[in-house]
């Protein structure tokens, strides 16, 4: 297991920008992984381990790895400015999420229901789905989905769309 004394010793942590550079050389660490984190290579008794760079920034800051999960306050995977982070357990992690892929209304958690020709405004709290009901538009059911979002998942509820429904 990786202390804080350890990676102290192989790498310097920015907590202003988030980077870490090696000791030795100075230069930048880290790499992109396929969902857009940031990670680092770690040797421990002769194997090289990945670690994500925001988990090590925590380990780096506090002296122990977060309990959970580390969120990232701005929804940016790659930034790991220590003020962009925060512990979060899994739900809290998952609410804070930008727009799917495959999302094609513009607004999270919103579909279009074909057979009623109208919109449909979904949330997940604490596991589970919750209907916020059907909406005559897209920004309808979004300003809905927004509402719920601030009630139901505090200070996680995610920066989607959050200037085009501030009431």
């Amino acid at each position: 297991m990786l202390t804080q004394e350890e990676l102290k010793r192989l790498l310097h942590y920015d907590p202003e920008t988030g980077v870490f550079t090696r000791l030795r050389t100075g230069r930048k660490v880290g790499s992109h992984s396929d969902q857009g984190y940031l990670l680092i290579a770690i040797k421990i008794d002769g194997k090289s381990i990945l670690f994500r760079a925001h988990r090590l920034a925590w380990l780096y800051t506090h002296g122990h790895f977060p309990p959970e999960h580390t969120d990232h306050v701005n929804g940016f995977r790659d930034d790991n400015r220590l003020v962009n982070l925060r512990p979060a357990n899994s739900y809290q992690n998952g609410y804070n999420t930008g727009l799917r892929k495959n999302n094609t209304t513009g607004f999270k958690g919103v579909t279009y229901f074909v057979r009623t020709g109208r919109w449909v405004a979904q949330i997940r709290a604490h596991g589970k789905k919750v209907s916020l009901g059907y909406h005559s538009t897209a920004e309808e059911a979004g300003a809905a989905y927004l509402r719920a979002a601030k009630q139901l998942h505090d200070e996680f509820f995610g920066n989607t769309m959050v200037d085009t429904f501030e009431n």
